[in-house]
């Protein structure tokens, strides 16, 4: 089943389409899904968590009707920039462990008052 916005292509109706993903520029370690539906084109992505940074991956679109008779198999690629900006995380610290001494004292034998 060919997408809606296909429709006018229909001396292609015919051919599969596939999308595709291919790293450009940026952290590759922002996301900890990037995936592309090959048929769809609808593109998932995760954020990994602790990370941000940009990264910028590139989408083709290419169908299986080959090149024979002046044909294009390929079409443009569209550029697609992510920026996962840092979060502002509440502040954590850790208690350090304490160490108490109780000392044994003798009983007071100090002068009573009066």
């Amino acid at each position: 089943m060919r997408p809606s916005w296909s429709a006018d292509a229909t001396d292609e109706a015919e051919q599969s389409l596939n999308f595709s993903l291919e790293y450009v520029s940026g952290d590759s370690e922002i996301f900890s899904l990037v995936e592309v539906d090959a048929g769809s084109g609808r593109l998932t992505v995760c954020p990994a968590p602790e990370r941000n940074g940009k990264l910028t991956l590139s989408l083709k679109l290419s169908d299986d009707g080959g090149v024979s008779n002046g044909g294009v198999d390929t079409f443009a690629s569209a550029n697609i920039t992510f920026v996962v900006r840092e979060m502002n995380d509440p502040p954590t610290f850790l208690v350090p462990e304490h160490t108490v001494q109780l000392y044994k004292t003798r009983p007071s034998t100090g002068v009573p008052r009066s």
